[in-house]
């Protein structure tokens, strides 16, 4: 459990993770990419470093998220514009080297947070700007 997840695990979800933001960036916008994208979006949120205290990029991240559900909605262009595309991959990205480097059990305890807000179908996790 302090180890990392094994390597092979670890390129598995990250492949998942990155099939489905390119499917966002080609305007595939469909509910299995954006709930796969957020789940990353709240998993990093939860595994950053404790001394962060900068939430923006996640916040950045959900917001992009949020008005690609709202084009869609409005059956407009699902595609993501090229601030929102940056903050998506900054966050997959970021993802991918916790799942690399962080003990299991820090990914164990992100998913368990997050299966708790899906299942309660909670407010977002990360703080409203103040």
């Amino acid at each position: 459990m302090l180890l990392p997840l094994p390597a092979v695990e670890a390129r598995h979800l990250s492949l998942k993770h990155h099939v489905a933001l390119a499917s966002l960036r080609a305007g595939r916008a469909d509910v299995d990419a954006i709930a796969t994208v957020m789940n990353v979006v709240y998993l990093a949120f939860f595994l950053r470093d404790a001394n962060d205290r900068d939430v923006s990029p996640y916040r950045a991240a959900e917001a992009a998220l949020n008005a690609i559900v709202e084009r869609v909605r409005r059956a407009q262009a699902g595609e993501p514009n090229d601030d929102e595309r940056a903050a998506l991959e900054r966050i997959v990205v970021q993802h991918d080297m916790q799942m690399a480097t962080l003990p299991k059990y820090r990914l164990i305890d992100a998913w368990s947070r997050l299966t708790r807000i899906v299942q309660d179908v909670g407010p977002s996790p990360i703080p409203a700007p103040e």
